[in-house]
């Protein structure tokens, strides 16, 4: 449905990124707040909605959220939609908010497995369907580096399955709950692209990541590995055995969409491109209005 100006709001859990669109997708203003839903105390999302699109509601009588303001967590939860997915089927399944006519949420996907096991995406769906926007019709390989990686193909707009990688959380649990915590207690860190390559390619052999991590604590015994490259190591090791696994689920014969706002991206393509895959870096924010866009151009309120 053509429509004059819209508001797009990706509202995840740390902050909040607002948008004033026209009809043909073109940003008119923006805003970002650090008030993401962790942020908004109980009753309080009406204000931070006030405050996000102070001024921009004259001119428009549509607006479209994502991401985690629509969990159960959130403002109102929006059901996830089942898979396989593209922009008309999201469409018709926005969640139509009940306490804010006019307002509708992106409510994610839900992936099952034939094995009945279940996987979830809320907000990056929106991400993934902007990269459709200037190149439709493409095969995508895509991944999404985070606390909670996400790794799928999308063909013709259309997501029929994604697996979703703790390597966030299992770094973050490494460094701070293991021997390799106490490894780190006063050595100051940095990054070193050699000693992050080095756990890459270690990733790549046989014994599995737990196996693999346990080669920072040994190379540092011997002298291999320097006590100020520990982290970069052990970060190379996670994101290469995360890569590793990959490649047993998706086509590496394409090039490698990274959809990333952080030098985590940049991690990432460095590994990949040293195990020869070709990327390609997209920035986060810019792939959610396009996605929200794509989305919005389908919805038939």
């Amino acid at each position: 449905m053509t429509r004059d100006n819209m508001v797009f709001i990706d509202w995840g859990t740390s902050k909040a990124a607002a948008y004033l669109v026209d009809g043909g997708g073109r940003i008119l203003d923006s805003r970002t707040s650090q008030k993401g839903i962790k942020f908004v105390p109980a009753g309080g999302y009406p204000t931070a909605y006030e405050e996000l699109t102070q001024g921009w509601l004259d001119s428009s009588r549509f607006t479209l959220l994502s991401g985690m303001v629509g969990s159960a967590n959130g403002w109102e939860e929006a059901p996830y939609i089942a898979l396989p997915a593209n922009p008309v089927s999201i469409a018709d399944r926005v969640y139509a908010m009940k306490s804010m006519p006019g307002v509708y949420i992106c409510g994610g996907l839900c992936y099952t497995s034939p094995e009945g096991l279940h996987d979830v995406i809320r907000g990056e769906e929106v991400q993934i369907l902007g990269l459709s926007v200037d190149e439709p019709g493409k095969k995508f390989l895509i991944c999404m580096p985070g606390t909670h990686s996400k790794w799928l193909t999308m063909d013709h707009e259309r997501i029929d399955a994604f697996t979703t990688v703790m390597s966030g959380d299992f770094f973050a649990a490494v460094t701070t709950s293991t021997i390799i915590a106490m490894m780190l207690q006063n050595n100051e860190q940095e990054f070193s692209d050699e000693a992050f390559l080095s756990g890459v390619k270690i990733a790549q052999g046989p014994g599995g990541v737990m196996s693999h991590m346990f080669r920072t604590r040994s190379s540092f015994l011997f002298k291999e590995l320097d006590k100020k490259h520990i982290k970069a190591f052990a970060s190379g090791v996670i994101i290469g055995s995360e890569i590793a696994s990959m490649k047993e689920l998706y086509p590496f014969d394409r090039t490698v969409e990274i959809i990333a706002s952080s030098e985590l991206g940049a991690n990432y393509a460095l590994a990949l491109k040293s195990l020869g895959a070709e990327t390609r870096a997209h920035n986060a924010g810019d792939l959610s209005v396009k996605g929200m866009y794509l989305v919005a151009k389908h919805i038939k309120a």
